[in-house]
């Protein structure tokens, strides 16, 4: 179907205008989350040469990734380029709902769009899912919804439990069909993976490091309790009706897992909340005050961080990126960085904000820029320890842990090893401290 020749101009400019509104929220409200400066980094980084689980870690598949390296390529490396990809993919999110479910779902949506601030992987990854229901239900091609579905497994590796659906039909012509296709971009990124030499290091990433990344981030929070509750529902709905829609929306609450957080409980919940409303205006009506309840509870949750946030708020026209809140501590990384340049000696951070400082001052990533829970692969505790201690001589910025909120992901014990058996050598402020690593 031409989605070009479906839209009247009237459609196009109400789905641009939904485009800017998207774009402006970017800019404003949602600039100071911190994926969407890792989800940039990453794609900055393929963008200047460097090649995936190879160079820098990441935890996800790198379908996403890949995509906005290549627009970056083309346009340029500025940090508006990923807002105007992201805005992208949440229209083309809006459209597919709209067109799958007409009015009854938009407000809740738009609502929830505009402040969830994701974009990136998350947002290709509910994209490619809305596209599968939207498939099935008008009874597309067998290989255009494989083809569909090895596109979602390579955005998040997660996603691999949509074949669940295809493989309970028990059609082995369809499963075999959609087999054939879904295998196809998966090739394609093996032989990426094996022409960079990155194969070993994207496993070990990918699929080893979930489970340090499970093991280490999971929460008890009210939201893992409302997902409980959910699925629940979803398999009373599906059981009743035996739909295989409700099976394709039990199977993407997975996005929830393990972090558990109003963000990613609301994620999964999108599709839920589209389907149940087409289910009567009482259930939709009820459906739709819980999801704004809850996303007023979420933006209301980080409306201090943004409120410090809108305080600095700045476009740096010196640097190439979109960027918030100049201050003190920025500059005197800088310096620290002018100081060291130009001898032997490296200079890295420990931070879960590493990749902004660095970004802001034009610095090269490396493999202890991502310092999180689970995004080193297997055993990254004793892998992240080796490696400092092969190094010569570097200058450590080092975030100081007991200042993190619960949420954060930094890895506390690589931090406890700095300080525990290197020197400090100075204080930044703003609970950052220097430590001198000579081995």
């Amino acid at each position: 179907m031409n989605l070009l020749k479906s839209l009247s101009h009237k459609k196009i400019i109400f789905y641009l205008l939904i485009f800017f509104l998207f774009l402006i929220n970017f800019i404003t409200i949602n600039n100071f989350i911190m994926d969407n400066y890792w989800n940039y980094g990453f794609s900055y980084n393929i963008a200047t040469g460097m090649i995936p689980y190879r160079d820098f870690n990441m935890l996800q598949f790198p379908l996403s990734t890949l995509i906005l390296s290549f627009i970056m390529k083309i346009f340029s490396h500025k940090l508006i380029i990923y807002y105007f990809y992201s805005s992208f993919l949440l229209t083309s999110i809006f459209y597919f709902i709209f067109k799958m479910h007409g009015e009854n779902a938009l407000f809740g949506i738009l609502y929830f769009l505009l402040f969830f601030g994701g974009g990136g992987y998350n947002a290709l990854s509910l994209l490619l899912f809305l596209i599968i229901l939207y498939l099935e239900e008008k009874k597309s091609s067998d290989y255009t919804i494989g083809l569909v579905l090895g596109l979602a497994i390579l955005t998040k590796q997660y996603l691999a439990v949509l074949i669940i659906p295809t493989l309970l039909s028990r059609d082995w012509p369809k499963i075999w069909c959609r087999f054939k296709s879904a295998i196809i971009p998966v090739q394609l990124l093996l032989f990426y993976l094996v022409f960079n030499n990155a194969l070993t290091d994207f496993l070990d990433c990918t699929i080893l490091g979930i489970l340090d990344f499970g093991n280490k981030n999971a929460n008890m929070t009210i939201w893992l309790f409302a997902d409980v509750i959910l699925i629940i529902l979803l398999i009373y709905l599906y059981s009743r009706t035996k739909e295989q829609k409700w099976l394709y929306v039990l199977c993407f609450q997975i996005m929830a897992v393990p972090l558990f957080d109003a963000y990613h409980f609301l994620l999964a919940f999108i599709p839920v909340f589209i389907l149940l409303s087409t289910h009567g205006k009482k259930a939709f009506k009820m459906v739709n005050v819980l999801f704004i309840i809850a996303t007023i509870f979420m933006f209301v949750n980080n409306a201090r961080d943004m409120l410090n946030y809108f305080k600095n708020m700045n476009f740096d026209r010196a640097s190439n990126y979109y960027l918030t809140s100049e201050s003190e501590y920025l500059n005197e990384i800088s310096s620290i960085y002018e100081k060291y340049q130009n001898y032997p000696r490296e200079v890295h951070f420990i931070s879960s904000n590493a990749y902004y400082y660095k970004l802001k001052n034009n610095m090269k990533i490396d493999k202890f820029d991502l310092i999180l829970y689970g995004n080193n692969g297997y055993d990254g505790n004793e892998k992240i320890q080796k490696r400092i201690e092969q190094i010569d001589d570097a200058i450590f910025v080092v975030e100081d842990v007991k200042q993190l909120n619960k949420y954060d992901q930094t890895n506390t014990k690589i931090v406890d090893f700095i300080k525990k058996n290197y020197n400090k050598i100075g204080d930044l402020g703003h609970n950052f401290y220097l430590y001198e690593v000579v081995n």
